[in-house]
C-alpha cells in the first residue's frame, strides 16, 4: 500500500507545483515516475497486509476495496478548511511566497491557499511578479489605477475653458477698438486708449481671431454687454454637466460689476454668478489699458448697443447654429438656443420642452428672418430703421395706430414673385416691413449682359481695388412714383455671390415718400438678382445651379458644398486678395426659387405651346395626360383656390350605352374573348368569388346557348323587371331581361359563331366557384353547368345558306360567282398536292432523276465513270392556293391572304370562339372578327363614334342592307377615309366578307349589331336627359345662369346640363369668363394658388368639380391600373402634353389628392376653346366612363384612348377600341410623350420629395419648361446643329436684335 500512498502524493505535489507556478514539464515528469513506480507495484511488489478500515492523521482514511487492494483518501473539508472551496490562490515561488498565504502539508506535499475573506476585501498581497514588469500600471486593489496614464496628445487649438479670462480680454478689447474708432471723435485720449488696446492685444496674440470665429460674439447685437461662448461642438453639456453653450452679460450697478449667464444658476441671489470673476478680472485688464474708468469703460461698451433688441422674445443669430433669445432683466436675462444637425432648434434653458418653448419659436423666426434676408447678424441696420419707421409714417402723412388698419381694409398684402407687377399705382399703405428683392421678369436663359456682369465681378474679385455699385432703382414698384428731392439716397453694404466666389458691393436704396417702401435696383439691366438689400447673386450663375438640379438630380445643398470646395481649392492662387465668406446654403436655396419664379413668369409663348401640334385657336387637336406619381410631405399640404362648379353624376349613366348592361355578364363573356389571354375548353378563366360575378357567368352561358328546358318547356328563369328597371332583390337569369343583353347582339353570337369552347369555358369557372355560390343558382341551370364540365356539347345543326349548296344566291354577282370559283379550283389543287405528298414523294423524286438502280455505278464501253446527275433544287411555292386570296385582295384585307400553315391551323382549333364552319376564315380573319365582338360587348357604343361621328357606322349597314350587294360594292365601302380609320369595324366586316358573300342572313344579322350601336345612342340620351344637338341658350338667359351658378353655395350641386349649357356650348373667352368670375387668382394664372399651371391655355370657363366618390353606378373603374395615392406623400402631379416627335408640355396639374381618372376631363373642360379631338390618358376607360356619368357632352365629342405602352400591359377589361393603333389617324402619335418626359422627373425625387408646396410646384414647372427648351431645340433646323440649346435660346429668344446681326 506504501505504493500506493507514493501515487497520491506524488499527484498531490504536482497539484502544489501547478499552484506554485511551478515549470509545467517539471510536474508532468514527477508525476510520471511515481505514477510507473505504483504500477510496478501493484502488480507484483510486496507489501503488508492491512486491516479493512484505517485512520491516517486528520481526516484521511484508508479503504480495502478487495483483498490486498487498499484507497487511501482525504476529504476536501479537512485539507481547505478556511477556503470553503474556492480554489487556491496562486503563489509567485516557494521563497518569496507572501506571508498571507498559509501552507498546509499532505501526504509529503504542501498545498498553498488564502483565505476568501482575505481574497474578497483587496488585503492579500499580490505575488511578486516577474523582472521588468512595470508595478505602477498593476490595478490598486480594485480601486484604480496607482497612477494615471499619459493620455492622448492635446491638440495646439484654443482651449476655451482653460484660456477663458484670455479670451474675454480679446473680446472686449476688440469692441471697445471698434466703438472707439466708430462712435468717438479723434481726441487725444481716444488715441491713448487705442494705443493702451492695441498693446493689450499684442500681448494676447496667441487667441486668434481665426480660432475664436464660431466659437465667441460680442453681445452687441443682442442690445447687452457680453459674449456668447460655444465651448464644445455638439451638445448641449459636456461629461461634466457643464454647459457648451453660454451667454454672459455684465452690466455697470453704481461702481459694481454684475453679471449673469444663461445657465441654470441665479446669479443675481446670493451665490452670485460662477462667470463674476473672470467677466470682472477682464473688464478690469481693458480698463486699466485703457487708462480709463470703469463707468467710461461701459459707456465706450454701450455705444454700438442696438438697445431695440432688448425685448422679451426677441431671438439673434450668431453664427449658423446658435441663436440667443431675449427673456428680460432677470438673473437669467437670455436664453441660447442651438441648432441640432437635423435643423431643429433646441432650447438649453427649457429642459423639458426644449424644442416647444417660446425661445425655441423665436430661433426658429430668426433663421427664418435671416433666410429671407431681412436680417444679417453683422450687417443689418434694420433695428435703426424701425426707430425711424414713426418718423417715416409722419413724413408720408401716414399714422401707425392707422397703417396697419388701412392695411387690413384695402386687402394689401405682399404679392409673391411670381406674379405680375402693378401696372396702376396701388393705395399708399405702410409697407416698410415689406421685402424688397428683384421683381423683374427674367429669361429662361441669361442675356449676354449677365455674362459680362460676371465678367465684371471676377475682375473685382481678383482686384480688390475695383468698385461694384448698383444705382436705384426710379420708380416705386407699388406707388409707381420716383423719388422725392427730399428723401435722401441710403448706402447698403451687399456682396454679390456667384461661382467663384463673393465680392463687395455698394447697393443704392431710397425710400417711398408715399408707402415707406424701400426701393431697390431690380438688376434686370445688370444681370443680377437681388434676394434683399444685402445678398445678391450673378444671373448666371443661378441659371447654372437651376439647370443643374433640373437635369442632373443634384440637391441644392450637394451643390452648395461642392461650390464652397472648388472654391476653396482655386480661390487661394486666383483670387489670392479674396476674403469674403459666401453664404449659407439656406440663403442660396431662396435666391434659387427667387429666381425660378421670375423665369417662370417671363416665359415666351413659344415656350409654353408647341408650335406643330397647337392649333389657330391655340388649343389642341391631340393632347397627352399622364400622371407622376412623386409628391410632397402632406404635412406641407395647403388647400388651392380653385373656381369650380360642382356637378353630380347620373346614376348608372354608364351602363345604358352598352350592348350589355349588366358589366359581370359583359365581363364574363369579355374574359373568353380576350386575345391577351388562353381560353380553352379545357379549364376555367378568372375564379368566381361574389354572387354578382356567379349571376354574371351564369347568365353569359344562358346568351349564349339560350334556355333550358325543363319538363319539354323552355325556361329563361327571367325577374320581374328588367335589368336598369328593377332592384337586385327582383332579378333573374335571363340574360336578355335581367342582364340587359341586347337582342341582335345575342342573335348575332348565336348565328355566327360555334359558341361551345366559350360556352365550356365559362361551366368550367362556374364548377371552380365555391358551393355557397353555386347553392345560389337555379337547380336546372346548373344540371346544365354540370353536363357541360363532363362533355362538350355537340354543335347544333345549322343548315348552310342556300348559296353555298347551289354555288350562288340572292345578290351575288357574277364577280362573286368567279371568286367562288376560283376558290374551288385552288381546293381542288391543294387536295391533289396533299395526295402526292402521302403517296411518297421520296420515290418519285428518284425516278425523276433515274431509270434503274445500276445506272449510277455502271460503266460504259470506253471504261469511264458516268458522272452522278446533279438534282435540281425544289421550287419555291407560295401559298398563291390560299382558299380565299381572292377576297383578300378583292376587299384588301392581309388576313384573308393566307392560312398561316400548320400554326394557324393550330389557331384556329384553339379559338375560343370561331365561326361556324359555313362562314368562310383564316386563323388571322378569325381573331379580327373575334375582337371586333369583343369591342362590341364590354365597350360603350361611343367608342365606334369618333367625335360623335355614325358616318362609318351608317354606310356599312347600308351596304349590308342594299339589295344588290356585292363584294365590290363592300370594297368601295371599306375604302372610305371614315370607315378605314376605325380599323376594328373595317377589319371585322372585311373578314366577314366572304361570308357576306354566300350567307344573306350574316348580311341581316351584322346589320342588326351595327344598327343596334346607334339605338343605345338613343337609349343613352333619354336617361340622361340631353340630345346630340342641344340649343345655345340666348344672352339674358345665358347670364342669368351663369351668375346663378356662381352665387351658389359651394357645396350646391349642379346637374350636367346646366353646365354645359351655360359654359361648354356657348362661346368660350377669357373676357366673358372674368365678367362672372373677377378673383385675381383666376385672372392672372397664380399656379401656386391654384395648383394649375398652363400660361398658354388660359382660364375660359370654371371647373367642373365632380362631387361623390366613384361607385360601381358611377364611374368606378373596370380595368386595374396603379394611380398616384395620398399616403405620407401627396399624389403627384399630372402633365400635359402635345404627341409630336418631341413633346412639350403644356400644363401641369398639382393634384390635391390621389390621382383621378377625371382629371383629363377637368382640365379639357376649363382651358380648351375648342375640344380636342382626342384625349389619350392611360387610364382612358375610366375617363370615359366618367365622362358618360358626368359630362355627356364630353363623351360625345372628345374621343379617349389609351396610350400604346399602358395598353399592352396592365388594360384586360377594356377592349382594343381603347387602343390607338385601333385608329388609322392616331398612325405616327407619340402617345407616350408623356411617359418620356416624366421619366426626366424621376431624376429630382431625391429632393423633390423634401420640399414644401410652393417650392415643389415652381421647381417641377421649371423642370418642365426647361424639357420644353431642349425639344424645341431638337426641333430646330438650322442654328440647332451649330450649337446648343443654351446658345441657340438665347440667339432666337432672349438677344433677338444680336442674332438677327449673326
Amino acid at each position: 500500500m506504501v505504493s500506493y500512498i507514493s501515487t497520491i502524493s506524488a499527484a498531490s505535489a504536482v497539484a502544489t507545483s501547478w499552484c506554485a507556478v511551478r515549470s509545467l514539464w517539471l510536474a508532468v515528469f514527477v508525476a510520471a515516475s511515481f505514477s510507473a513506480a505504483g504500477v510496478v507495484a501493484a502488480a507484483g511488489g510486496a507489501s503488508p497486509h492491512h486491516p479493512s478500515t484505517a485512520e491516517h492523521g486528520s481526516g484521511t482514511h484508508a479503504v480495502e476495496v478487495e483483498t490486498g487492494v487498499w484507497m487511501e483518501y482525504s476529504s476536501a473539508s479537512s485539507i481547505f478548511r478556511d477556503l470553503g472551496g474556492l480554489q487556491p490562490r496562486a503563489a509567485s515561488s516557494w521563497a518569496l511566497r507572501p506571508a498571507t498565504t498559509t501552507t498546509h502539508q499532505f501526504d509529503g506535499g504542501t498545498v498553498d491557499y488564502s483565505t476568501a475573506d482575505a481574497v474578497l476585501s483587496g488585503n492579500a498581497n499580490m505575488a511578486i511578479p516577474r523582472r521588468g514588469f512595470n508595478v505602477a500600471g498593476v490595478k490598486n486593489n480594485g480601486s484604480g489605477w496607482q497612477n494615471e496614464g499619459p493620455g492622448r496628445v492635446e491638440g495646439s487649438g484654443l482651449k476655451l475653458r482653460k484660456s477663458l479670462v484670455d479670451v474675454l480680454v480679446v473680446m472686449f478689447a476688440t469692441a471697445a477698438r471698434h466703438s472707439l474708432k466708430e462712435h468717438f471723435d479723434s481726441s487725444a485720449r481716444t488715441f491713448q486708449s487705442l494705443a493702451g488696446l492695441r498693446q493689450l492685444r499684442r500681448e494676447l496674440k496667441g487667441i486668434t481671431y481665426k480660432a475664436l470665429r464660431g466659437r465667441a460674439w460680442d453681445l452687441a447685437p443682442s442690445g447687452a454687454i457680453g459674449v456668447v461662448l460655444r465651448f464644445g461642438g455638439l451638445g448641449a453639456r459636456n461629461g461634466k454637466g457643464q454647459h457648451e453653450l453660454l451667454v454672459v452679460t455684465a452690466s455697470l450697478v453704481g461702481h459694481n460689476v454684475v453679471t449673469a449667464c444663461s445657465a441654470e444658476e441665479r446669479c443675481l441671489g446670493e451665490g452670485g454668478c460662477s462667470m463674476h470673476a473672470p467677466m470682472v478680472d477682464a473688464l478690469e485688464k481693458v480698463r486699466r489699458a485703457m487708462g480709463v474708468r470703469m463707468d467710461d469703460l461701459f459707456l465706450v461698451l454701450q455705444a454700438p448697443l442696438k438697445t431695440g433688441r432688448l425685448e422679451a422674445g426677441r431671438g439673434v443669430l450668431y453664427g449658423e447654429k446658435t441663436c440667443v433669445v431675449r427673456n428680460g432683466n432677470s438673473s437669467w436675462p437670455f436664453s441660447a438656443v442651438r441648432c441640432t444637425r437635423g435643423g431643429s432648434w433646441v432650447c438649453l434653458s427649457c429642459r423639458t420642452g426644449d424644442g416647444t418653448c417660446g425661445h425655441a419659436g423665436a430661433a426658429v423666426a430668426a433663421a427664418k428672418a435671416n433666410l429671407e434676408g431681412l436680417e444679417d447678424s453683422t450687417e443689418s441696420d434694420v433695428d435703426k430703421e424701425v426707430d425711424d419707421e414713426e418718423r417715416l409714417l409722419a413724413e408720408a402723412g401716414l399714422s401707425a395706430a392707422g397703417a396697419a388698419g388701412d392695411q387690413v381694409a384695402t386687402g394689401a398684402v405682399e404679392l409673391p414673385p411670381h406674379l405680375p407687377g402693378a401696372t396702376e399705382p396701388l393705395l399708399p399703405v405702410n409697407r416698410f416691413k415689406w421685402s424688397p428683392r428683384s421683381a423683374a421678369p427674367r429669361h429662361l436663359v441669361p442675356p449676354l449682359v449677365a455674362q459680362k456682369e460676371r465678367a465684371d465681378l471676377m475682375r473685382a474679385l481678383r482686384d480688390p481695388s475695383r468698385l461694384v455699385r448698383y444705382a436705384a432703382g426710379a420708380l416705386c414698384p407699388y406707388c409707381l412714383v420716383g423719388r422725392e428731392a427730399t428723401t435722401p439716397i441710403e448706402y447698403k453694404k451687399g456682396s454679390v455671390e456667384f461661382e467663384d466666389g463673393v465680392v463687395p458691393a455698394t447697393v443704392e436704396t431710397w425710400r417711398c415718400h408715399q408707402c415707406l417702401f424701400r426701393v431697390l435696383p431690380d438688376g434686370k439691366s445688370r444681370g443680377v438678382i437681388f434676394h434683399s438689400c444685402y445678398t445678391v447673386y450673378s444671373e448666371a450663375f443661378l441659371f447654372e445651379v437651376a439647370v443643374n438640379l433640373a437635369r442632373n438630380g443634384s440637391s441644392v445643398h450637394s451643390a452648395s458644398y461642392l461650390r464652397e470646395a472648388f472654391t476653396e481649392l482655386h480661390t487661394g492662387s486666383k483670387y489670392p486678395l479674396a476674403s469674403k465668406r459666401m453664404r449659407t446654403v439656406k440663403i442660396l436655396r431662396s435666391a434659387v426659387l427667387l429666381y425660378l419664379a421670375l423665369v417662370i413668369k417671363g416665359l415666351p409663348y413659344d415656350t409654353v405651346s408647341c408650335a406643330t401640334c397647337r392649333r389657330a385657336d391655340g388649343s389642341y387637336a391631340i393632347v397627352s395626360f399622364d400622371g407622376l406619381q412623386l409628391g410632397y410631405r402632406v404635412k406641407y399640404k395647403i388647400s388651392f383656390n380653385r373656381t369650380d362648379i360642382k356637378v353630380h353624376a347620373v346614376s348608372r349613366a354608364s351602363l345604358v350605352p352598352c350592348m350589355i348592361t349588366d358589366e359581370a355578364v359583359s365581363k364574363a363573356i369579355g374574359l373568353v374573348l380576350s386575345v391577351k389571354k388562353e381560353v380553352v375548353a379545357t379549364k376555367s378563366s378568372k375564379a368566381i368569388t361574389t354572387v354578382t360575378a356567379m349571376r354574371g357567368h351564369v347568365m353569359a352561358l344562358a346568351l349564349l346557348l339560350g334556355n333550358v328546358v325543363v319538363d319539354g318547356v323552355d325556361k329563361s328563369f327571367a325577374g320581374d323587371k328588367p335589368h336598369m328597371d328593377g332592384r337586385s332583390g327582383e332579378r333573374g337569369w335571363d340574360p336578355m331581361v335581367d342582364g340587359g343583353a341586347s337582342p341582335q347582339l345575342v342573335a348575332f353570337l348565336r348565328g355566327v359563331f360555334d359558341v361551345r369552347t366559350a360556352a365550356r369555358s365559362i361551366a368550367l369557372t362556374i364548377e371552380a366557384a365555391a358551393a355557397e355560390l353555386r347553392r345560389r343558382v337555379p337547380v336546372a341551370l346548373m344540371r346544365r353547368v354540370h353536363a357541360l364540365a363532363v362533355e362538350l356539347p355537340p354543335h347544333p345543326a345549322i343548315p348552310p345558306p342556300a348559296s353555298v349548296v347551289a354555288g350562288g344566291g340572292d345578290g351575288s354577282s357574277s364577280r362573286d360567282a368567279t371568286l367562288q370559283a376560283g376558290d374551288e379550283k385552288r381546293g381542288r389543287k391543294r387536295a391533289l398536292h396533299a395526295v402526292d405528298r402521302a403517296s411518297g414523294s421520296t420515290s418519285s423524286s428518284l425516278s425523276e432523276f433515274s431509270s434503274g438502280s445500276d445506272v449510277c455505278s455502271s460503266e460504259d464501253d470506253d471504261g469511264f465513270d458516268l458522272p452522278r446527275p446533279i438534282p435540281k433544287p425544289a421550287e419555291e411555292v407560295w401559298e398563291r392556293d390560299a382558299p380565299l386570296l381572292a377576297y383578300a385582295e378583292a376587299l384588301e384585307e392581309p388576313a384573308l391572304a393566307t392560312t398561316g400553315g400548320a400554326m394557324g391551323a393550330a389557331r384556329l382549333l384553339s379559338l375560343s370562339l370561331p365561326l361556324l364552319p359555313h362562314i368562310p376564315s383564316t386563323a388571322a380573319s378569325a381573331l379580327k372578327v373575334m375582337e371586333f365582338v369583343r369591342a362590341v360587348v364590354v365597350d360603350p357604343v361611343f367608342v365606334w363614334a369618333p367625335q360623335g361621328c355614325w358616318v362609318a357606322i351608317d354606310e356599312v349597314v347600308a351596304v349590308l342592307r342594299s339589295e344588290r350587294f356585292s363584294v365590290p360594292a363592300l370594297a368601295s365601302v371599306l375604302g372610305l377615309p371614315l370607315v378605314a380609320e376605325q380599323r376594328l369595324l373595317r377589319g371585322a366586316v372585311a373578314c366577314l366578307g366572304p361570308g357576306l358573300a354566300v350567307d344573306p342572313n350574316l348580311r341581316v344579322l351584322l346589320a342588326d349589331v351595327l344598327s343596334a350601336l346607334k339605338g343605345r345612342v338613343a337609349e343613352y340620351n333619354k336617361w340622361v336627359g340631353d340630345t346630340d344637338s342641344a340649343a345655345v341658350l340666348d344672352g339674358q338667359a345665358l347670364d342669368s345662369l351663369r351668375n346663378n351658378m356662381a352665387a351658389a353655395h359651394p357645396l350646391h350641386t349642379f346637374s350636367h346640363k346646366e353646365y354645359t349649357d351655360a359654359w361648354l356650348l356657348p362661346p368660350a373667352s377669357v373676357a366673358a369668363y372674368r365678367s362672372v368670375y373677377s378673383e385675381y387668382t383666376d385672372q392672372w394664372d397664380d399656379y401656386l394658388r391654384t395648383g394649375v399651371w398652363a400660361p398658354g391655355l388660359r382660364v375660359l370657363r370654371p371647373m367642373p368639380g365632380f362631387s361623390g366618390a366613384a361607385t360601381a353606378n358611377t364611374d368606378l373603374p373596370s380595368c386595374r391600373h396603379e394611380m398616384g395615392k395620398e399616403n405620407s406623400h401627396t399624389g403627384g402631379t399630372v402633365g400635359v402634353f402635345c404627341s409630336c416627335a418631341h413633346p412639350k408640355c403644356i400644363g401641369v396639374m398639382v393634384l390635391t389628392g390621389s390621382e383621378s381618372q377625371r382629371m383629363p376631363l377637368e382640365f379639357v373642360a376649363q382651358r380648351f376653346v375648342k375640344m380636342p379631338l382626342t384625349t389619350v390618358y392611360d387610364f382612358a376607360c375610366a375617363t370615359l366612363k366618367s365622362a358618360l356619368v358626368r359630362l355627356p357632352y364630353l363623351a360625345r365629342l372628345v374621343a379617349l384612348r389609351c396610350d400604346r405602352l399602358h395598353w399592352r400591359e396592365n388594360h384586360t377589361d377594356c377592349s382594343a377600341a381603347m387602343s390607338p393603333d385601333s385608329f388609322v389617324s392616331l398612325d405616327g402619335v407619340n402617345t407616350s410623350s408623356c411617359e418620356e418626359r416624366n421619366a426626366l422627373s424621376r431624376r429630382q425625387q431625391h429632393h423633390l420629395r423634401q420640399m414644401k408646396q410652393d417650392q415643389f410646384i415652381t421647381f417641377t414647372v421649371y423642370q418642365q419648361v426647361l424639357a420644353n427648351a431642349v425639344a424645341m431645340h431638337r426641333d430646330n433646323k438650322t442654328l440647332g446643329e451649330s450649337c446648343k440649346w443654351p446658345e441657340w435660346y438665347r440667339r432666337t429668344h432672349v438677344d433677338v436684335s444680336q442674332a438677327d446681326r449673326v
